[in-house]
């Protein structure tokens, strides 16, 4: 197994292995071809950093799992590798091994503090570890605090009036039915439209097709926050997160920039953020909507949401309604 810089010098070698996964970074795992059955990972200067079982299948969506001996399931993690920024990033071309080479990672991870492959690694809490607080704190105060729950109730589910009868508990049943998965939308090679396909009814919000549009029928989720990065003069909006709307469970692609790092991410920015985000992956309510039902105006509507719902809900949280 050997590495070559981008102009063919080579960087180093280690004999009697077989590259698996190209990960961000410069490392790779590998595989033992002397009969061990070792899995390996080395860093981006050749040295080997840990040791695996096996290489997990590597699904779609950014997780991977093992099977057992018997078949089933065996293990579960939805913090899969990060790849490198390439069209053979895997053995097999794609998390289908099928020779067909694809753009990787389509479902970026954020990046965390614990990942030995970033070079430097961010400050403790990284962005991972930032929204995964928010949300643990969010749903932890609409799960124990009635002020809470009651101000959700009256200020969010109780005026969305093309979905009558939303609950509080129905919402906290949504986010607990499956895992939330948060992804980053600034590096998520993922095809735009192909996010979304969960879409139905005339609501689509982010997937209008207008917006689609705006990044071609090819272009990748990271085209788009690109495209709503603040530079353009004509088009100064930053798109912090993107939804696919009315899917279960709920998949958000963040701005890792916009995540606060305050009280370790469990600050109401955040929270607003994840609130809204995740009323599109419930109700699948474009923002115009959502923004209709709570103020009756259209503004800047995704400030003003996170706004509202800081203001009617979060503020009130361990108060009074």
């Amino acid at each position: 197994m050997t590495a070559f810089t981008a102009s063919g010098q080579q960087l180093w070698s280690q004999p009697n292995y077989t590259p698996q996964i190209a990960t961000a970074g410069g490392g790779v795992i590998a595989a033992s071809t002397s009969g061990s059955g070792q899995t390996v990972t080395f860093d981006a200067n050749g040295n080997q950093t840990g040791q695996l079982a096996n290489v997990p299948t590597q699904s779609w969506i950014g997780g991977s799992y093992l099977l057992s001996s018997g078949g089933g399931l065996q293990s579960l993690s939805l913090a899969g590798f990060d790849y490198a920024s390439s069209f053979t990033a895997m053995l097999g071309g794609n998390n289908s091994s099928n020779n067909n080479a694809q753009p990787q990672a389509q479902f970026a991870q954020l990046e965390s503090c614990t990942d030995t492959e970033l070079k430097p690694p961010p400050q403790c809490p990284g962005p991972r570890e930032l929204i995964w607080n928010a949300e643990k704190d969010l749903v932890n105060k609409l799960n124990t605090d009635k002020n809470c729950s009651d101000a959700a109730q009256k200020w969010i589910f109780s005026k969305l009036t093309e979905r009558p009868g939303l609950t509080t508990a129905d919402f906290l049943g949504y986010l607990g039915k499956s895992l939330p998965q948060f992804y980053d939308g600034t590096s998520a090679q993922a095809s735009f439209i192909s996010t979304c396909q969960a879409n139905s009814g005339p609501a689509w919000g982010v997937c209008a097709a207008g917006r689609i549009g705006e990044v071609g029928l090819f272009g990748s989720v990271a085209d788009y926050f690109k495209k709503h990065d603040g530079s353009d003069r004509n088009d100064p909006v930053i798109v912090e997160a993107t939804t696919i709307g009315g899917n279960n469970p709920l998949i958000v692609f963040f701005r890792p920039s916009v995540i606060k790092p305050s009280s370790g991410g469990k600050n109401e920015e955040n929270e607003a953020m994840l609130f809204h985000e995740a009323l599109h992956g419930y109700t699948n309510l474009s923002d115009n909507k959502l923004e209709d039902d709570f103020t009756g105006s259209h503004g800047k509507p995704s400030e003003v949401i996170n706004e509202y719902i800081i203001e009617h809900v979060l503020n009130v949280c361990g108060g009074q309604i």
